[in-house]
């Protein structure tokens, strides 16, 4: 019977600890947020807390020129590198802010599955009409601290 709670502690201690808050698994970091605008549309961002999030804030309020690439992705490069922590996404989701290589921000407004790898950035908290309001071709994105 003992044996039997040991293991049974055990197997709670493993599945406490997968469930656990790792950053790059689940949400981003509740305490950095931005609000992104495109047009008249103002989304709330929240931002991982790693060096990438941290460095791209430090350049807003900034106005993007966004190009549109593959039918769920707007990019820009950026004039300067950011710090990165690639790593194999697997699973992209609307509202996804990503950095591919270490100068091109990309807002991702369609789910999809990638072999690519990205550094995280954020998500839009609330993405579902993102794909309209950001329509197809270029189009400007405001990206500003939140107050």
């Amino acid at each position: 019977m003992k044996n039997i709670l040991i293991h049974a502690g055990m197997i709670l201690a493993l599945l406490l600890t997968a469930c656990g808050n790792n950053p790059k698994a689940g949400a981003p970091d509740k305490t950095a947020a931005s609000s992104v605008t495109i047009g008249e549309k103002v989304y709330r961002a929240r931002f991982y807390d790693n060096a990438a999030a941290e460095a791209l804030m430090e350049q807003m309020p900034m106005e993007l020129d966004m190009e549109e690439l593959h039918g769920n992705e707007k990019y820009h490069y950026l004039p300067d590198s950011l710090p990165t922590d690639t790593e194999s996404i697997g699973s992209i989701r609307a509202g996804d802010i990503m950095l591919f290589g270490s100068d091109c921000l990309v807002l991702f407004y369609e789910d999809f599955q990638t072999t690519f790898s990205y550094t995280r950035i954020g998500h839009l908290e609330d993405p579902a009409d993102l794909a309209d309001t950001l329509g197809s071709g270029s189009v400007k994105v405001s990206f500003d601290k939140a107050e």
